[in-house]
């Protein structure tokens, strides 16, 4: 954990938390702080800064927070849309996402989606939370993605979708990932936009019928590179090469 994410759950006084979970197990054991030691916090969707150590036990620990301010960080464009994969993958994927500043997670069932996967207790607040802010522990960040999932395909594509893509003033680049597309992101992302829609599939390929039903919608075909990728590596691969175009056409 490069930060400790502190949440209103935590909270015992308007500067006081207290922690009993995992995160008090790493300050133990991983920083191994004393009473009057000083640790990089932030709250969750709010202000980083510092904490000091103030009461240590074998079961808890209690910060007190000090010097929070709000951080600038990196504007949150990039909404994720992503087939359900199974539960493992589905705990790297909000790390990843999280990590990497994704502001909307949609999982939706496809073809190739396993209906167990659905059932998963992962799809639940108390499930997912959990993830997401160790991806934002590690990535320094405070700002929690939405999740959303959506059980049926073709309504979450041609009634929802659409909806969530409408950027108003702003400009909406939908990008599909698709490893058999000739063309590059370069090719289909030349100019500054204020949104971005990233569409990843499973493991084993949209169908075409999804695949086309997300070209109807307007969203481009693009391919990251010759490789076959696992989820979760292809949205990281997808992040990362989106925030290098946009690095070249902002600056």
């Amino acid at each position: 954990m490069n930060l400790i994410i502190l949440t209103d759950e935590d909270r015992v006084s308007p500067d006081r938390y207290e922690l009993q979970d995992e995160r008090f197990r790493h300050i133990c054991s991983v920083l191994s702080v004393q009473v009057g030691d000083h640790l990089k916090v932030g709250v969750l969707n709010g202000p980083v800064g510092r904490a000091e150590v103030v009461e240590l036990t074998d079961s808890k620990v209690t910060l007190l927070c000090e010097e929070l301010a709000e951080s600038p960080q990196d504007p949150l464009i990039v909404d994720l849309v992503c087939a359900v994969p199974r539960p493992k993958t589905l705990r790297k994927v909000y790390g990843v996402a999280a990590a990497m500043g994704v502001r909307n997670i949609h999982l939706v069932r496809a073809n190739r989606t396993d209906k167990s996967y659905l059932e998963s207790p992962l799809l639940k607040s108390d499930g997912f939370l959990p993830h997401l802010i160790e991806g934002l522990a590690q990535a320094k960040r405070t700002r929690l993605p939405v999740v959303a999932v959506h059980s049926l395909f073709r309504p979450f594509v041609e009634d929802e979708l659409p909806e969530i893509t409408s950027g108003g003033n702003e400009i909406t680049l939908k990008l599909l990932a698709d490893s058999e597309s000739s063309s590059r992101l370069q090719d289909v992302y030349a100019k500054p936009v204020g949104r971005i829609v990233l569409v990843v599939g499973p493991e084993g390929g949209w169908v075409p019928f999804e695949s086309g039903l997300f070209i109807k919608q307007g969203f481009r075909p693009y391919s990251m590179g010759p490789w076959t990728l696992r989820v979760e590596t292809a949205i990281t691969a997808g992040l990362a090469q989106i925030e290098q175009v946009r690095a070249m056409l902002d600056g």
